[in-house]
């Protein structure tokens, strides 16, 4: 009895407690596409788009793709946060010798529970076809974003949904394989003791 106990203890920590620890960034909003297309962004071609966030969970991360060639452009490279009015939330900038040919870049944000976000990625860059953003075919940039939840009784929540979520699109037989394992299992553990 004492094994049983010592093993749902250790399945516990290892399925729940040790992802709500140490899975703090969950997946929020992305868009990719299998087509993809080189935006060339100079001063006089910035790119402005909207990430939409339903549920206004505090947005953590901003991942977006980015090509130069040969790494030589080194212009600046601002990526602004704003709402839809105007009003800035914030806005980062780096170096063209921070992105590589390709690369993704990974922007830290302080958490903007907002519905709608406009990005405008502006550079100082003067030579065109040096510096591009990767998009889809309709000019709208890949990227991805990630949240972090309030609390840790949130994460949990979410982590135990993840499970549960999981095991319900499990095929039946599967499933029911797996349990049949799992008992089998005890039963022999229990008739050994």
């Amino acid at each position: 009895m004492r094994l049983i106990i010592l093993e749902l203890l250790s399945i516990l920590l290892l399925f729940l407690i040790f992802p709500v620890l140490l899975f703090t960034d969950y997946p929020l909003v992305s868009h990719a596409s299998s087509l993809t297309h080189l935006y060339s962004l100079d001063i006089d071609h910035p790119l402005i788009f909207q990430i939409t966030n339903p549920q206004s969970l505090p947005l953590n991360t901003l991942s977006l793709n980015f090509k130069n060639p040969n790494i030589q452009n080194t212009s600046s490279i601002v990526v602004s946060l704003s709402s839809p009015n105007g009003e800035t939330y914030q806005s980062l900038s780096f170096s063209g010798a921070n992105v590589g040919d390709p690369s993704r870049v990974d922007l830290q944000i302080h958490p903007l529970p907002k519905p709608t976000i406009i990005v405008s990625i502006t550079t100082n860059n003067t030579t065109p076809e040096s510096l591009f953003v990767v998009t889809d075919p309709n000019f709208y940039p890949l990227f991805s974003t990630t949240y972090q939840p309030p609390s840790i009784i949130s994460r949990f929540k979410l982590v135990l949904s993840g499970h549960f979520l999981k095991f319900s699109t499990l095929p039946p037989f599967y499933l029911a394989l797996y349990f049949f394992v799992i008992l089998s299992l005890h039963y022999a553990l229990l008739k050994k003791t």
